[in-house]
């Protein structure tokens, strides 16, 4: 065990130390339909309703491949329904934070939910692709197609309170538990949830939204005792779940907390 935390560690260094990468290959411009065009009808008939409502929805194959699209109105149609209303829309948020954004393929969605400037976080930017770009390549090309958006490789702890607060933030599958960490080959250093919760609560806004998503009962009940831990009245927490919508491509059902700040 000792030995496979050691070569995580290493590896993660390694992948970190080398940045270079080329940039990513522009995709071509494709209805929405065609990269659904395998999707249940349910699917087809969402992504239409939302794309009535969001006309940018239209642009995001400029960015995404047609899975990605698919996920992306995923994530846009369960955020819809709970983040609050007030802070949707134009005029809305005024920051917006997305916590382990990995490639920024969720910012189209998160941008056409809140067109606010967002900030992504990711950890793990450095990680590559068969064609040597990396995430934090595609990221930064992804966030500077949307007004005011940036793409930071590093730590959400690089972010501070005193700096900027935030009105919604986005947090996708934490590390409640050490074996998905230890999957996706991160170092066992990373493993914090506990103080990383604290750390995002911190930067919430108040009367902002901090919306946490978690895969599977196990995790939803390991974040519930988590966010008992940090002190987090229960006035302040709303829970959702299963997250139902015809556009998941996803085996394992997901859960969602709307924490509101104070």
């Amino acid at each position: 065990m000792e030995l496979e935390a050691w070569w995580r560690d290493l590896a993660y260094r390694a992948r970190s130390h080398v940045r270079w990468a080329p940039a990513p290959w522009p995709h071509r411009l494709r209805p929405v339909e065609r990269d659904l065009r395998d999707a249940s009808a349910a699917a087809r008939a969402r992504a239409q309703a939302l794309g009535r409502e969001h006309a940018t929805i239209a642009t995001w194959s400029r960015w995404l491949a047609p899975i990605e699209v698919q996920e992306a109105l995923y994530v846009l149609d369960t955020l819809s329904a709970i983040v609050p209303g007030e802070l949707c829309g134009a005029g809305g948020a005024r920051a917006a934070l997305d916590v382990g954004s990995k490639n920024a393929t969720h910012l189209p969605a998160l941008h056409a939910l809140a067109p606010c400037p967002w900030t992504l976080v990711e950890i793990d930017s450095h990680r590559r692709y068969w064609n040597l770009v990396t995430r934090r390549s595609r990221g930064e090309r992804i966030a500077r197609a949307h007004a005011g958006c940036r793409y930071i490789a590093g730590s959400v702890r690089d972010l501070h309170a005193e700096q900027q607060r935030f009105d919604v933030i986005t947090w996708t599958l934490p590390f409640v538990f050490e074996a998905p960490l230890a999957a996706w080959g991160l170092p066992q250093r990373f493993f914090e949830p506990a103080a990383l919760l604290e750390h995002v609560l911190s930067l919430l806004a108040p009367g902002g939204a901090l919306v946490i998503i978690n895969q599977s009962e196990y995790e939803r009940d390991e974040q519930r005792d988590l966010l008992a831990a940090a002190g987090v009245a229960s006035g302040r927490i709303a829970r959702f779940g299963p997250l139902d919508s015809p556009l998941s491509s996803f085996r394992h059902q997901r859960w969602a907390f709307r924490i509101t700040g104070t």
